[in-house]
């Protein structure tokens, strides 16, 4: 661990950023990189992308919208 907390230390999850900089694999340093550089790389696509999957097929649709709102949800 770093030295001693002035008060104004970044924190990520309650881990200093610093120990995490220090600490972190390849990995998450790549997906630090990816997350500055997302829109760069092309993310606003691949995310429109995916919300055009999200829809449900219409027999799931009705059989969800069939189910009375009282229902258990656990049966």
């Amino acid at each position: 661990m770093h030295g001693s907390r002035s008060g104004n230390d970044l924190h990520y999850r309650g881990y200093d950023i610093l120990d995490f900089a220090d600490e972190a694999s390849s990995r998450s340093r790549l997906l630090c990189w990816f997350t500055r550089n997302a829109d760069r790389l092309g993310a606003p696509a691949y995310k429109a992308k995916l919300k055009g999957l999200r829809g449900l097929p219409a027999a799931v649709k009705s059989a969800l919208e069939a189910v009375p709102a009282s229902a258990h949800p656990m049966t």
